[in-house]
């Protein structure tokens, strides 16, 4: 099943935040509408992962869309949110500013729906593709996880293990040490990946058979 893409409209002019929205639930998009910046940060802040796209106006009375867009790029990247100015054409001077405040695009007022929805397919593919790439990721760095569980704790459990089975037949404690040595050797490199894995970045290195490894430092 498709999933509903949820487009937040921030206009301070009820008549073309309608005109959208109608527009845009015809082409199957989820609307919401607020007429005003405080009220889109509000609302961002009680929902922060539920909107897909947002359509922001430049010019509105409590918030510029350029005060808006620096408070919400303090929590949400182009990627993750992204942000479609809308603006008419006596505010040119300020779509450089809204780009480099972290704008995706904008769209001149009064909208073409056609190239609006075009744009907006554009980001929200740009959008999925990032999240594919993530989970693509995230499940590489899981197998590199348990191939570097295997590697690195399997040689040192054996030893451990030979020796105790070896105390266990002969009745001796000889070889103990050597126990306590591996046993020291596996926690580690426990500790190890546990401090590997709490890392934003994390390195990988070949194995074998094209597997990969969480390299250690």
């Amino acid at each position: 099943m498709e999933k509903i893409l949820n487009i937040l409209i921030v206009d301070d002019d009820e008549i073309t935040s309608k005109l959208i929205e109608k527009r845009l639930k015809k082409r199957g998009f989820h609307t919401s509408i607020v007429n005003g910046g405080v009220d889109c940060l509000h609302l961002l802040k009680q929902s922060p992962h539920y909107f897909d796209l947002i359509l922001l106006d430049i010019m509105m009375p409590d918030m510029t869309g350029l005060e808006v867009m620096e408070e919400i790029r303090k929590s949400f990247s182009q990627v993750e949110l992204p942000i479609i100015m809308t603006t008419s054409m006596s505010e040119t001077s300020d779509i450089v500013s809204a780009l480099k405040l972290g704008a995706n695009d904008y769209v001149m007022k009064p909208i073409n729906m056609e190239i609006l929805e075009a744009r907006m397919k554009t980001h929200l593919s740009i959008k999925e593709m990032n999240i594919e790439n993530m989970k693509k990721s995230e499940l590489e760095t899981a197998n590199a996880m348990i191939v570097t569980y295997h590697h690195e704790i399997n040689n040192p459990l054996a030893i451990a293990l030979g020796y105790i089975e070896k105390c266990e037949m002969t009745g001796s404690l000889e070889g103990l040490d050597k126990v306590h040595v591996a046993l020291d050797r596996i926690a580690d490199i426990v500790e190890k990946i546990k401090h590997v894995s709490q890392e934003t970045s994390i390195s990988k290195e070949d194995y074998a058979n094209d597997q990969k490894m969480i390299k250690l430092k």
